[in-house]
Parts: structure tokens; C-alpha cells; sequence
């Protein structure tokens, strides 16, 4: 939801719902079930639920951070049940959803305080996340935070 969501995933406070872009049916029907697979992994983050959370990620969704490190599900889900996964405090603002048939991207400004695996990521950072249509189910497949956001 990190994400990641996710790592960032993890404490997004979504909007109600992100529609501003959805050109048709299709789109905002994707969007919402979207919307409803981030909500989810953030309850499951907050338990630490990892079963909940391999429904939500494909087995190959990779994590990117903005100190450069790549982390894949399996290494994400370890280090949560370890207890080296601790996100502080999360926002996301600005989230907006494009569509490309059974792929839609997600991307928001996402202000975050954490430590994954003893590495400390604190700042605000231009954040997103990739979700496939695999077998009907959305699932996440792709998380990042970028390069840090400008204040201007």
C-alpha cells in the first residue's frame, strides 16, 4: 500500500475515491476496485496480517525505495513478521488512477517516516503502485517511492 505500498500501501489514507480521471465505466469501476485493494493491504500492514497480504501482491511484485533498494514480497512480508518493517506515520494526497486495459497505475505524493530494516526513509516522495487484472482479481504488482518531492 512500501507502497508498499506498500511498503507504501502500508499507511496510505485514501480518499474516498480517486474518479476525477476515469473516462468511462470501465475506468472508474477499476479505480474503485483499486482503491478497495489498497484500503485492504493497509488493514492487513497494520495487523500484520501476511496471509491477507499475499492475496493483494503478485508472488513477483517488487518493491522499489527511494534509498535505491529493491526488496521482493516474500523479503517485504519477512521483514514485517520480524518486526523490521515499522511505518511511523504515512499520508498520500493527490492520488490518481490511469487505465490501460487489465493495467492500471497508480501515483500520489506520499509524505513518509519509517525504518525497513534498519534503514531510516523519512521525507515526501512522488509514490505509486501497478495493478494487474490476473484471473478478474487486482493485485498489486509493482510499488515505488521516487525521487523526493519539491516543496515549491
Amino acid at each position: 500500500m512500501l507502497m508498499v505500498i506498500v511498503l507504501v500501501a502500508a499507511g496510505f489514507l485514501l480518499p474516498g475515491c480517486a474518479s476525477g480521471n476515469a473516462d468511462t465505466q470501465l475506468d472508474q469501476d477499476a479505480f474503485n476496485e483499486c482503491s478497495r485493494v489498497m484500503r485492504r493491504v493497509i488493514r492487513a500492514f497494520e495487523k500484520k496480517d501476511v496471509k491477507q497480504l499475499r492475496q493483494y501482491y503478485s508472488s513477483d511484485t517488487r518493491f522499489l525505495l527511494p534509498n535505491g533498494r529493491i526488496l521482493g514480497r516474500d523479503e517485504v512480508l519477512t521483514l514485517l513478521e520480524e518486526g523490521k518493517y515499522e511505518i511511523i506515520d504515512q499520508e498520500i494526497r493527490n492520488l490518481e488512477f490511469r487505465r490501460f486495459g487489465d493495467t492500471v497505475f497508480s501515483t500520489a505524493l506520499v509524505r513518509l517516516d519509517a525504518t525497513v530494516d534498519g534503514a531510516k526513509i523519512k521525507g515526501e516522495f512522488w509514490g505509486g503502485a501497478s495493478f494487474s487484472r490476473i484471473e478478474g482479481k487486482w493485485v498489486i504488482v509493482d510499488e515505488y517511492l521516487g525521487v523526493p518531492a519539491s516543496k515549491d
